[in-house]
């Protein structure tokens, strides 16, 4: 008779704190104030490495997650991952086969573990020595503000984050946008120019994120002894620069056009919807919605060019969700 896995919602769970694992500072960005974890406790202590994608993955991508996520087996390297279809999954996979742990970064609570054809999955995961964690009671369904919560928190725990196909809107693009924004070194799988389930990969990369071509990238980064691949990205709200009033009409168009001309020749080739938010965005700070509105874009152009921007460094996104425009 078949033996009958059991259910991860079934098994021993403990609640702590970020001060219970001296990890204060690393979940402060999360801004997590305690978290349950079902397993070994000792799956997350460093070293730490992410591999994250799209869940409409191409063969080429799940080969390349699977094959990181087992050479990082081998080096006895946590894996996390956030547990959805796709290269998330295929992270989990390759660890277990490769005969190491792994930590599924849940968008949940403990007893509603998603998404829900993956139990056997986190199951063997506890059984191997690994963990899921969430940050959200153990009742808590996944919904559309769990999601990007979980981001955070997957992008704070880890050492280095690898982004292996991710389109130009998604989570797995989020949590490495996040990732660069704390510091993180951040990696990425490159992609063909005309697929859109790499066009995140791209725009990261132009942002100036390292490649990861073969295993030896992850561990070099992860062997860097100090300072992101990333430029870290200053959390702080630049003053806006002072304006030179003119006292005549002519004397304002005198001095706004050529500012105006320096503004459009600094900016890096920007696609019409990006560059429509980076306008929107010249007076004040706005929320994403006030965004689409002065653009003229639907909710995902909008979120889809504000993280491509956020990448490039030319928005920030402040503490309220509102999103101002960086100055050089």
């Amino acid at each position: 008779m078949r033996e009958k896995r059991p259910n991860p919602s079934e098994e021993r769970s403990e609640t702590i704190t970020p001060e219970d694992l001296g990890y204060e500072a690393r979940l402060a960005p999360a801004r997590v104030t305690s978290l349950s974890v079902r397993g070994d406790l000792t799956a997350l202590e460093p070293p730490l490495i992410a591999i994250v994608g799209t869940r409409h993955p191409d063969g080429e991508g799940l080969a390349m997650a699977r094959s990181l996520a087992e050479a990082c087996a081998k080096r006895s390297i946590t894996v996390l991952s956030g547990g959805a279809l796709g290269i998330d999954a295929a992270a989990h996979q390759g660890a277990l086969d490769g005969g190491g742990r792994t930590v599924v970064v849940l968008p949940s609570g403990l007893d509603k573990p998603y998404p829900l054809r993956h139990r056997a999955m986190y199951s063997r995961a506890i059984e191997r020595g690994g963990a899921l964690v969430s940050m959200f009671p153990a009742e808590t369904p996944p919904t559309r503000w769990t999601f990007p919560r979980r981001n955070e928190l997957l992008a704070s725990l880890c050492d280095v984050l690898v982004l292996v196909q991710a389109p130009s809107s998604s989570g797995a693009l989020l949590a490495a946008s996040f990732a660069k924004r704390i510091g993180r070194r951040v990696l990425v799988v490159p992609a063909s120019p005309g697929d859109r389930r790499g066009a995140g990969c791209l725009a990261l990369l132009r942002a100036g994120a390292a490649l990861c071509e073969r295993s030896e990238d992850m561990f070099a980064a992860l062997d860097q002894p100090d300072g992101p691949l990333l430029a870290h990205a200053s959390t702080r709200t630049r003053a806006p620069r002072p304006r030179t009033r003119a006292r005549t009409r002519e004397d304002a168009v005198a001095v706004a056009e050529p500012v105006a001309k320096e503004k459009i020749e600094r900016l890096p080739p920007l696609d019409p919807a990006q560059l429509a938010c980076v306008r929107a965005l010249e007076d004040r700070p706005l929320h994403p919605d006030n965004i689409g509105e002065r653009a003229r874009l639907d909710p995902a152009a909008t979120r889809a060019a504000l993280i491509t921007l956020t990448l490039l460094g030319l928005v920030s996104e402040r503490s309220d969700g509102t999103y101002i425009r960086v100055r050089a």
